[in-house]
């Protein structure tokens, strides 16, 4: 059942009761009370409109998806005053016939022993500045929503890398913890991991020579590609061009767990356009620099509502992890989705009514459907480091 309004008004009363009395003995001034129990009342406003609980729909797309699917689905849960998120079923616990395209092959269940639901405390940060009304209507209608495409628009990066950081990471598998927490070697320090996606799609929205432009500058020794599909016509676009110009090139193509894992693992990260490599980067304990060479502010584009990727004063996106973004204004990014044997641009449509992420099917543009992947610039003769101040 959902909270009634006099359960709402009480909430205003007992949190202004609690923060008063708890800072207000603690020696603080009276200025630091009000603003808490200002921050307090705020979050609680939202309280009623989902409900006790938050409730993912299913799980949709592949391992990145799901990860995004929690993550906004605690953060909604926040705004909402909801104290939890349920969770769908992973492939763990049904019955599948062709395993390779079940959950626990391509999903969160090959990473995370996921419980039922997630407790979610009320929270201690503001959740001013978010707008998650969209979504909240939604629920409204259909008591649930999938969390894939949106839930609050606003959301800074910070935000949902401590929300990921604090509710999901205890869940990661025996596996994924162990490898994880080994110690760095000496190659790691000065190594540079970046992430190709292919095979399903092919990511083509970051010039291939920001590469090589970053061992440079940077020094890597060398260059580790986590991706598929090698040595096949869905490799991906900037092989050939990074055994040319990349000193130490190597590839990893592994199990999900292994490759997350190296992703998860690396102190100097590169990602495109990948919910894999992107929600590897909010979940890492280790990124000190992480990379970026697409879009400033569409790192995943079928999003609808984008976390904020912007940096503070200091340069860093969250608390020990720096971000930098190089993008060409003349280089047109592409994202390829393979259908048929060939490669159609995609169009990505979004309808919060339907409680669908994607509706309708890849399409080609008018003016691109003749295109091939040789056809496109694969360099940038004009690479710009990008102002991603907040």
């Amino acid at each position: 059942a959902g909270f009634t309004q006099s359960h709402v008004s009480l909430s205003f009363m007992m949190l202004r009761l609690l923060a008063l009395l708890v800072l207000s003995t603690s020696g603080l001034p009276l200025e630091a009370c009000d603003g808490a129990v200002h921050m307090l009342q705020t979050n609680a406003r939202h309280a009623g409109k989902a409900g006790k609980e938050v409730r993912i729909s299913s799980w949709m797309g592949r391992t990145g998806d799901n990860i995004l699917q929690v993550g906004n689905a605690i953060v909604f849960a926040k705004w909402s005053g909801a104290s939890r998120v349920v969770l769908p079923k992973t492939a763990k616990d049904v019955t599948l016939k062709d395993a390779r395209e079940s959950v626990a092959e391509e999903g969160i269940g090959a990473l995370f022993d996921l419980p039922a639901h997630i407790d979610v405390p009320i929270s201690r940060e503001s959740m001013d500045g978010l707008d998650c009304s969209e979504t909240a209507a939604v629920i409204e209608k259909l008591g649930e929503y999938e969390f894939l495409t949106s839930s609050c628009d606003g959301v800074p990066a910070r935000m949902l890398h401590q929300v990921l950081s604090e509710h999901l990471v205890p869940y990661m598998t025996s596996d994924l913890q162990e490898c994880v927490s080994k110690k760095a070697t000496p190659e790691e320090e000065s190594l540079l991991t970046i992430h190709l996606r292919t095979g399903d799609a092919h990511d083509m929205t970051w010039p291939c020579n920001v590469i090589s432009h970053l061992q440079s500058q940077y020094s890597y020794s060398s260059v580790l590609a986590v991706t598929t599909k090698l040595g096949t016509e869905r490799e991906h676009w900037c092989t050939s061009y990074l055994n040319e110009t990349v000193q130490n090139m190597q590839y990893q193509m592994e199990s999900v767990t292994s490759d997350f894992c190296s992703l998860l693992r690396a102190k100097n990260l590169f990602v495109g356009s990948s919910a894999f490599a992107v929600t590897a980067a909010f979940l890492s304990p280790n990124a000190e620099r992480l990379f970026h060479g697409g879009p400033k502010d569409e790192w995943i584009p079928w999003l609808h509502h984008q976390p904020k990727y912007c940096v503070d004063s200091n340069g860093s996106i969250w608390d020990g992890t720096d971000l930098t973004i190089y993008g060409d204004p003349d280089f047109t990014p592409r994202i390829f989705r393979y259908e048929a044997g060939e490669f159609a641009p995609s169009t990505w449509f979004w309808d919060p009514t339907k409680n669908s992420a994607i509706v309708g099917n890849w399409t080609a543009h008018n003016d691109l459907n003749d295109m091939k992947m040789n056809d496109m610039k694969p360099v940038s003769d004009e690479l710009e480091l990008m102002d991603v101040r907040c």
